[in-house]
């Protein structure tokens, strides 16, 4: 009788030791889901960050600008844009080194060839003279 009674306890433990392993590995499953869906909302609000710093540029408001491409980039650390438009910000508002340090970081992450950077440039900012971009990115050298 005892051994019966061993036999029973061992397949009751190993039941729920496999209903531990299925409920770990669920809860895995959920975490990486909720951590995929975390770094897409991280993104999408750099996306709108660096839609608001652009208009703080086109409006000539740099320290605003500067602000909010900071926010962008501590949500999405490789948004080159963000690098990018932040640099620019921080020339712009005659803090030449910072910007060319992020103008420097944007330019090293664009996953491109540098002539697809410098249309990818001019789309973003029509503004700019061919001259000032080559100025910009010569200046980082």
């Amino acid at each position: 009788m005892n051994l019966f009674k061993q036999i029973l306890n061992n397949a009751a433990a190993s039941r729920q030791k496999r209903k531990t392993d299925k409920d770990n590995l669920k809860k895995a499953e959920n975490d990486a889901i909720l951590e995929h869906y975390r770094a897409k909302l991280s993104a999408y609000k750099a996306s709108i960050l660096c839609a608001s710093g652009k208009r703080d540029m086109y409006a000539r408001s740099f320290e605003s600008a500067i602000q909010t491409f900071s926010q962008a980039l501590e949500l999405d650390p490789k948004r080159v844009d963000a690098y990018i438009s932040r640099g620019i910000a921080y020339i712009k508002d005659g803090q030449t080194d910072l910007g060319k340090n992020d103008f420097a970081v944007g330019v090293k992450l664009y996953p491109g060839t540098m002539v697809e950077f410098f249309i990818e440039f001019r789309r973003m900012y029509p503004f700019y003279q061919e001259n000032e971009i080559l100025h910009l990115y010569c200046d980082r050298l």
